[in-house]
């Protein structure tokens, strides 16, 4: 990311931190939005008439710890929502984006100016160089909370910003971190690393809190990461200095092929060792095997068990061993696919009757606004509530435990977790499935991954037990697993309570049930076995 040289404005917008403590203390800074708003005005115009160099940096930094306060509150309105992002979501997004720039682009600056030889920056080169790639580390992090595909300028700018830091000999300079009150530093090279060994991890298909957990322990850990040239004989995870991807595992000399992290020249190829941070996340396993506390062992207060050992289990593999072959290797299959969402759709593919035959006019809400405005038109609400059809998708690849899917247009929002009837091209029946992750492409699609759940699903309809016989069902689902095996109960979510009667509507006779053990809870659903007390 090229950035011009700049000669200070003879009359800046701010011209030292006291100027800037004042603009702060009659800022609007409560609510996220406007404080955002407020920081990206202010960076705008410190860009178009900007103070003295090193007021300018004195500035930035001033401002450094409420920008990052103001997108942490700002970053909850569009992390771990349905995609596509309906518009108040695609539009904090978007202002985290415009924020992180805004601050990227004043950071390289006076990176630039302080390279080409200004002497009041001349020790402030490697703080610079620090900030660049943190800055750009955090617009990578916004697209992960956000459940989009990084595109290859953010890792473009983050390979340049790390190379450059190394070419001035300032990589592993240590910077204190002036948002901490405790006495706390990092370096280019850590701020390089976190966002690297978060897309090792495919954040896409993490839950909320393992995100965030994630998140907090590689700022903790991204220290113990090395960053050199490749060892001769080692197999390992390589970064392309002049490339434009994340990182990719390569087999070493003794690889038939080699990973494709070293089409841009050895030169620019740097080596990721995990060995200190796998020997940290082994310990903690160890200690928590033994009965230790998530929080005795600097993993968070909000940590717990069983958890947090299955995160760390995870994450070490990820960072120190060669991706995983799968148990069901996938195959190409480019091939049409119908896919339902929604339990009433699903109900309604799976064969199923329509419980309600009618749209009253309070039937209209908030999730069909939503729905109008990515579609961009009212058939979406039409469909929905006429149960018609289910939306075309795209096979990618697919195994016998799951599908890779693609959507090229506009269609239904859809979450992590969530519920879906699938039916591949030249199968005769749908497949009830779960999305385990997805995100969206630069270009709009949507990538889905979903995992089929074992048994063959039949429609069905529930209502709690009460005196009113006239109540109505509501959509459910039971799956039979295998003969003389228990049945299961798919409910809509939040229906699940350890002991509740509910009765149960399936194959033409109504059966009064109790239910025992939930199985599994996801967006839009509760999992749950079931015994039979009565008719």
């Amino acid at each position: 990311m090229i950035q011009s040289d700049f000669v200070p404005a003879s009359r800046p917008v701010l011209w030292d931190v006291r100027s800037c403590n004042e603009w702060l203390a009659r800022a609007p800074l409560a609510d996220s939005r406007q404080a955002c708003a407020a920081f990206l005005s202010l960076l705008d115009q410190l860009e178009d008439a900007p103070p003295r160099h090193v007021a300018y940096l004195q500035i930035l930094e001033r401002l450094r710890g409420p920008i990052v306060i103001a997108q942490e509150e700002n970053a909850k309105r569009f992390t771990f929502k349905p995609l596509p992002l309906g518009h108040v979501e695609s539009v904090a997004f978007g202002q985290a984006c415009e924020l992180w720039l805004a601050l990227l682009r004043a950071y390289g600056r006076l990176r630039r100016a302080a390279i080409r030889g200004r002497p009041e920056l001349a020790g402030s080169v490697a703080l610079l160089c620090e900030r660049v790639i943190e800055c750009t580390g955090e617009l990578i992090d916004a697209h992960f909370l956000a459940s989009r595909e990084v595109g290859e300028d953010q890792w473009h700018w983050l390979h340049e910003a790390y190379a450059l830091a190394e070419r001035r000999g300032v990589a592993d300079v240590a910077i204190a971190d002036s948002r901490s009150r405790r006495s706390t530093s990092s370096t280019c090279t850590a701020a390089y690393v976190r966002p690297l060994m978060l897309a090792l991890v495919h954040p896409c298909g993490l839950r909320e809190r393992e995100l965030a957990w994630a998140r907090q322990w590689t700022h903790r850990w991204a220290a113990k990461v090395r960053v050199g040239q490749p060892p001769r004989s080692e197999r390992g995870y390589c970064v392309d200095l002049a490339g434009a991807t994340g990182p990719l595992w390569d087999e070493g000399p003794e690889g038939q092929e080699g990973s494709s992290a070293t089409d841009g020249g050895q030169a620019a190829v740097r080596h990721l060792d995990f060995a200190d941070v796998g020997r940290s996340i082994k310990w903690r396993l160890k200690k928590l095997e033994e009965g230790a506390q998530p929080a005795e062992l600097g993993l968070g207060r909000g940590c717990t068990q069983p958890v947090a050992g299955e995160l760390l289990t995870m994450l070490h593999s990820r960072w120190t061993r060669a991706p995983k072959s799968r148990q069901f290797p996938r195959r190409v299959a480019h091939a049409a696919a119908e896919l339902a969402s929604g339990m009433a759709r699903i109900h309604a593919a799976l064969g199923g009757e329509v419980i309600v035959t009618h749209i009253r006019h309070w039937d209209y809400n908030r999730r069909d606004t939503e729905q109008i405005h990515n579609v961009r038109h009212a058939a979406a609400f039409e469909t929905r509530h006429n149960r018609t059809g289910a939306e075309q998708w795209n096979s990618l690849d697919e195994s016998a435990a799951g599908f890779r899917l693609r959507r090229y247009g506009p269609g239904e929002r859809l979450a992590q977790r969530q519920l879906v009837a699938l039916r591949p091209r030249g199968a005769q029946h749908f497949i009830l499935c779960e999305l385990r992750w997805l995100a969206q492409g630069t270009d709009r699609t949507l990538t889905v991954g979903v995992r089929a759940l074992v048994g063959y699903a039949q429609p069905a309809s529930v209502r709690p037990v009460s005196e009113d016989r006239s109540a109505p069902f509501s959509y459910a689902l039971t799956i039979p697993v295998a003969r003389d095996l228990p049945v299961s109960v798919v409910l809509p979510g939040g229906w699940h309570q350890p002991g509740r009667m509910l009765e149960l509507r399936a194959e033409g006779q109504i059966l009064r049930i109790r239910l025992t053990e939930l199985l599994a809870r996801g967006y839009d659903f509760d999992h749950a076995r079931f015994e039979v007390v009565g008719p």
